[in-house]
């Protein structure tokens, strides 16, 4: 070969050592083993976390966290057919519906005395600590439900009742049961009632009492 051939044959423009780093770098990428490649590495750790997820959720405290909210949710649905004078539970607490009241419009006296924007229904149940401590049964925490899927809340009004220490910073220690506590509901004045769903705490999962 000639020395003017051997020259032009090295001479090589920009664009020319662009294409030839760009071949060179296919030529790497499908060289690399497949274990390597992200299409296959992304999925695979994707898996190991779920794997782990799992293991780690699976070993958690069926009272805790979200173990605990998964527990109290598959209460709720096993025992969606409880109905008045069947004990129910939710995390600390087995509750058992005695009675529903229609409370009227007004209820204390004197600067106790509090009256409803449609009337107060007021929802008895017996509370029984199931759990290792002390807890405290808040009552704001209950909702009441009608027959259009309308959810009602229990209001603090409750303090003008009587009893109403029973749901008012009050401990239920373990084995303890309190007995007819009051929750009160304002609702509509022509409301259909259908069902309360009972807490153990706002956090909790809640369990669902027929009071039809």
């Amino acid at each position: 070969m000639s020395p003017e051939n051997v020259g032009a044959a090295d001479v090589r423009t920009p664009q020319d050592a662009r294409a030839q780093a760009k071949a060179d770098k296919a030529y790497r990428k499908a060289l690399r083993p497949w274990f390597k490649k992200k299409r296959f590495v992304i999925p695979l750790v994707l898996v190991v976390l779920i794997a782990l997820g799992s293991q780690l959720g699976g070993g958690s405290d069926a009272g805790t966290g979200t173990g605990a909210a998964q527990s109290n949710s598959a209460d709720s649905a096993a025992q969606s057919d409880a109905r008045i004078g069947t004990p129910v539970r939710d995390g600390k607490f087995e509750f058992t519906v005695d009675k529903v009241e229609n409370a009227g419009s007004t209820i204390g006296t004197g600067p106790l005395a509090a009256t409803a924007q449609g009337k107060y229904v007021l929802v008895r149940v017996d509370v029984k600590n199931i759990g290792d401590e002390p807890a405290m049964l808040d009552a704001t925490s209950q909702t009441l439900f009608d027959s259009q899927g309308r959810k009602f809340q229990a209001v603090t009004e409750f303090g003008a009742l009587p009893d109403a220490q029973k749901v008012f910073l009050e401990n239920i220690n373990p084995g303890n049961t309190v007995s007819d506590a009051p929750l009160l509901f304002d609702v509509p004045k022509d409301v259909a009632i259908d069902r309360i769903e009972l807490h153990d705490s706002m956090f909790s999962g809640g369990v669902s009492v027929s009071l039809k």
